[in-house]
């Protein structure tokens, strides 16, 4: 516990982002620590009932499932709400190939101790197909319950979910700034509105041409917060989806 409780993940943050409508987001999951109230310490997405996908650099310190807790439904982390699940994680997979100094395959697998129970205010986020692109003008949004500001003015905590939606700029090829072996993004806090990254293990979810939402990204890192040259990390979900399936 202690090696946990010392150990603080990329700091979450979303600037200029706004309050999301209530439920609009349903596979948006906070990972808390146990037995603490309201400690938010990772984001997550649901990919199934009983599956959720985050940030292997949440855990790698403190892999024991015992640990965290996952509430789902939620949208404000300091009330309780009537929708809200609490459920214990059972296990916990890390990607074998996670380089913690490189946020390389960064990347987590949490498997819940009870099935989820799908509803309107709890479900899962669709998948990618291995080949699915992301270009100029696509929408795209990320969402948490991270810091509003630069710790340098003070923190101004969300205590309800945030959103940030934008479109990709015209100006700027996502395949140029991929890394070389396929599994990273690094994205220029110029493409979205929001100008910075959600919370670590957040999702970053992109709109296909028939109007779906499809989990594109899950949140690394970032150096700074709303700086335009220090771009936010993601890793690719795309080049994951079959470690995901294994």
């Amino acid at each position: 516990m202690r090696s946990v409780l010392s150990y603080q993940p990329a700091r979450p943050k979303i600037v200029g982002g706004h309050e999301a409508v209530a439920g609009s987001w349903p596979w948006m999951v906070t990972i808390q620590l146990r037995p603490l109230e309201n400690s938010h310490l990772c984001g997550g997405t649901l990919i199934s009932d009983l599956w959720i996908l985050s940030a292997a650099h949440c855990f790698f310190r403190q892999p024991d499932p015992t640990v965290y807790e996952a509430y789902l439904g939620k949208h404000s982390i300091r009330t309780e709400e009537s929708y809200q699940q609490r459920i214990e994680i059972a296990e916990i997979i890390l990607h074998e190939d996670f380089e913690p100094a490189a946020f390389r395959n960064d990347i987590a697998l949490l498997r819940l101790a009870a099935p989820a129970h799908l509803n309107h205010r709890v479900s899962p986020a669709c998948l990618p197909e291995d080949d699915v692109k992301v270009g100029p003008g696509s929408t795209c949004v990320i969402t948490g319950w991270g810091d509003t500001e630069e710790p340098e003015t003070g923190f101004k905590k969300r205590t309800c979910m945030t959103e940030s939606k934008g479109h990709t700029n015209s100006r700027f090829k996502f395949k140029d700034n991929w890394s070389s072996d396929g599994r990273r993004c690094r994205l220029p806090t110029t493409i979205v509105t929001a100008d910075c990254v959600g919370d670590s293990g957040g999702p970053l979810m992109c709109e296909s041409r028939d109007g779906h939402w499809f989990l594109y990204g899950i949140t690394s890192y970032g150096e700074g917060c709303a700086q335009p040259r220090n771009p936010a990390v993601y890793t690719k979900v795309p080049a994951m989806v079959p470690w995901i399936r294994e």
